[in-house]
């Protein structure tokens, strides 16, 4: 046995491409019924696979925040066609956790025609999703890539660097 290492492009040098080791990648129907499973796995990824533990809250709040994103998707950027994908990446770093949820819809309108914040006083139904993201979220961004809509939402981790533990 030799101590050289294997191949790039994964064990056997067979072509594969190399697995990243921060990132998990999900790829769905766009259904309703199926995101429970993709809350489950962010939850299962929070508290076994990154080095800082999040409080409970928070781990509830970054399961919520992606909750809104992925329904979003199914209602609005796929119109509830569960041939479209959904593709939720989940990314992790020492100082922050990013989710990407990618679609093939328009991505979301100008800040300016968003729907405005919530006035607890003149509650209206829905159009609560983004500003539950930027609420619990640090960042929420939407970009263009290859043609898709992709959402990014970013956490930063407690004690991760500058800024890290940030509290919202």
């Amino acid at each position: 046995m030799s101590g050289a290492s294997p191949p790039q492009g994964g064990p056997g040098g067979g072509g594969a491409p190399a697995v990243p080791t921060d990132r998990i990648e999900i790829r769905l129907p766009s259904r309703a019924d199926y995101l429970g499973a993709v809350r489950s796995i962010l939850r299962g990824f929070l508290e076994e696979c990154i080095e800082t533990r999040l409080p409970e809250d928070q781990v509830n709040e970054v399961q919520l925040a992606l909750q809104e994103a992925c329904i979003n998707v199914v209602r609005h950027a796929h119109a509830k066609d569960a041939s479209r994908p959904l593709v939720v990446a989940i990314i992790a770093s020492k100082e922050r956790l990013v989710l990407e949820i990618e679609d093939f819809g328009p991505g979301l309108p100008d800040r300016s025609l968003q729907p405005r914040d919530p006035d607890p006083a003149n509650p209206r139904e829905g159009g609560y999703g983004l500003f539950m993201m930027r609420q619990v979220m640090d960042e929420v961004r939407s970009e263009r890539r290859d043609g898709k809509h992709v959402l990014v939402l970013v956490k930063r981790l407690p004690g991760g660097g500058p800024g890290g533990g940030a509290a919202k």
